[in-house]
């Protein structure tokens, strides 16, 4: 399953939901960010020692801040390929945000169940 939401990634790139033209860079993106957010969520855990409470990657339900980073690194990736650097970092700062909120919420799941680590 994927995590991004093509969408809601369309009209952040200017691009018309009706408009499939770039499908298949977006999903190409697409693929691409979900990777990026699964390495990132991998690396935080094995930094951290905590491997064993990061649910398995890819995820099969991700909750939505993980579709939001996801979805978020795909209009990062599109508006560097227009040459957009500004929009391409508000994007990408976006995502990270939301990865590092699902991690606060591992964090606070991990003392809340008495596993101290």
């Amino acid at each position: 399953m994927a995590y991004y939401e093509l969408e809601k990634a369309r009209p952040r790139c200017n691009i018309d939901n009706g408009d499939i033209t770039f499908d298949t860079i977006l999903n190409d993106f697409g693929l691409s960010a979900d990777n990026e957010v699964d390495d990132y969520l991998y690396k935080w855990a094995a930094k951290n020692r905590i491997l064993s409470q990061l649910p398995a990657v890819p995820l099969t339900n991700p909750p939505q801040n993980i579709k939001d980073a996801s979805t978020n690194r795909i209009v990062a990736k599109w508006w560097r390929k227009q040459q957009n650097w500004d929009a391409a970092k508000e994007a990408q700062d976006e995502s990270d945000k939301a990865i590092m909120q699902y991690i606060e919420r591992l964090k606070v799941d991990i003392v809340r169940y008495g596993v101290i680590v």
